[in-house]
């Protein structure tokens, strides 16, 4: 009969390990807060605690969603910049300089008029601010030049009541100043947001934003649904009742000219595909993608321009008397 007992494999196995591999438990125990260092699942369990945005990108993936989240075009324009403690201190100073004048017990006969001020000042500054943070569109930098104009106008007419009432000088000059700031604030953010892209030593910005693009697509290609006939209204009152002679006659004159390769543009397919390409690179807000832009554009634009050429004066030598 033995007395002794035979040591289990956990017990040798224990035996067997370093300090350091003690010390690796101890450290899994206390940051992932797991009682079994040796668990697959509560490892598992603990990394999903710790790394929580991992964890909810991998829900979203398993559910069939983007692990990256888009933010709106909202908490897009009020991301931090490095003029952002300067925007929020010139909107604070025209909130207190219009609230001062609201609340002046001897300016109450015109408390409304200073309120409409308050309500059209607030909203063109918000909308300037907005505009700036989407300069590289063309229509947003109109915008924040607009609310620019419209803070200058409400500035000089501060001035200009300010002169007009001696004792309420100081008041009207205080917020005038406060929109001078904001309205300077706002060029100084639509310079940042340019700057953040990368469009800086003199690049050219696109002179149209995509939105206008698509347009102009669309009504290029519903030309050509007219010139070719394949809509029914293409031979309207209103619109071109000679577009199937114009096609044969484009058609004679390309492959005249020798210039048989532009006969594909006349093809609604072969145009579409081209003109969609052209558009979704220039839709984007990336400097990279725009410079991409710069460099493969100009192979498209000729091909249009040699086809514009050579049919330029087609409808002067084609109308009916």
């Amino acid at each position: 009969m033995y007395s002794q007992t035979t040591p289990t494999v956990s017990t040798q196995l224990n035996q067997r390990r370093s300090s350091t591999a003690i010390t690796v438990d101890n450290l899994l125990r206390r940051r992932l807060r797991v009682s079994d260092p040796h668990s697959a699942r509560d490892i598992a369990d603990g990394l999903r605690r710790a790394y929580v945005q991992d964890t909810q990108a991998e829900q979203r993936e398993t559910s069939g969603l983007p692990t990256v989240l888009t933010l709106p075009m909202g908490e897009i324009s009020n991301a931090v910049g490095p003029s952002s403690v300067e925007v929020a201190q010139a909107t604070g100073d025209v909130d207190r300089d219009l609230r001062a004048l609201i609340e002046n017990s001897q300016l109450k006969d015109i408390e409304a008029e200073l309120d409409g001020w308050s309500q059209a000042i607030r909203a063109s500054i918000e909308d300037g601010l907005a505009a700036a943070k989407l300069a590289l569109d063309p229509r947003a930098r109109d915008r924040a030049f607009s609310a620019r104009r419209t803070l200058g106008d409400y500035s000089r007419m501060a001035r200009l009541i300010g002169t007009m009432t001696p004792s309420f000088s100081q008041h009207y000059r205080r917020l005038a100043q406060s929109l001078d700031e904001v309205s300077a604030m706002i060029l100084v953010n639509a310079g940042e947001s340019l700057a953040t892209l990368g469009l800086g030593s003199g690049r050219a910005l696109l002179p149209a934003p995509a939105s206008e693009l698509s347009a102009r697509r669309d009504a290029v290609l519903a030309g050509l649904r007219a010139l070719t006939g394949a809509t029914e209204n293409s031979f309207s009152q209103d619109g071109w009742s000679f577009g199937l002679f114009g096609l044969r006659e484009s058609l004679r004159r390309l492959e005249a000219a020798g210039h048989s390769d532009l006969r594909a543009l006349l093809d609604q397919n072969t145009l579409t595909h081209m003109m969609d390409d052209l558009i979704d690179r220039a839709s984007t807000t990336t400097a990279r993608s725009l410079r991409a832009l710069g460099a493969t554009a100009q192979v498209t634009i000729q091909r249009l321009q040699r086809l514009i050429s050579v049919l330029g004066s087609l409808q002067q030598n084609t109308d009916p008397e």
